[in-house]
C-alpha cells in the first residue's frame, strides 16, 4: 500500500513504472474501510480516473516562449534599475 497526499505525488509514483500499482490518497484508503453502501464508486479498489494527456508540442513551445519573455522582461527591468533609469 502506497499512500500519496496529492496529485503530484500520485503522478510521480505512477511515472516510476509502479508495475500496475497506483498510489492511494488517505481519504480513499479510509473510505475503503466504510461499508460498501457509503463508499463512492471511485474509492480504493477501482482504478483512478483518466490522467490528462501530456502537453503537446505546441503547448510546450508556448510555455517555453512565455518563460523566455518573462526572463527577458526581468533582465530588462534589472538593467534599467542598474543604469538608474
Amino acid at each position: 500500500m502506497v499512500l500519496a497526499d496529492g496529485f503530484s505525488c500520485r503522478t510521480q509514483i505512477h511515472e516510476l513504472d509502479s508495475g500496475g500499482h497506483e498510489a492511494v490518497h488517505l481519504a480513499e484508503l479510509l473510505a475503503s474501510a466504510l461499508p460498501a453502501s457509503e463508499v463512492a464508486a471511485s474509492a480504493y479498489g477501482v482504478a483512478p480516473g483518466a490522467r490528462p494527456a501530456p502537453p503537446g508540442r505546441r503547448a510546450r513551445a508556448l510555455a517555453l516562449a512565455s518563460a523566455g519573455v518573462a526572463v527577458g522582461g526581468v533582465a530588462a527591468g534589472m538593467a534599467r534599475m542598474v543604469r538608474g533609469g
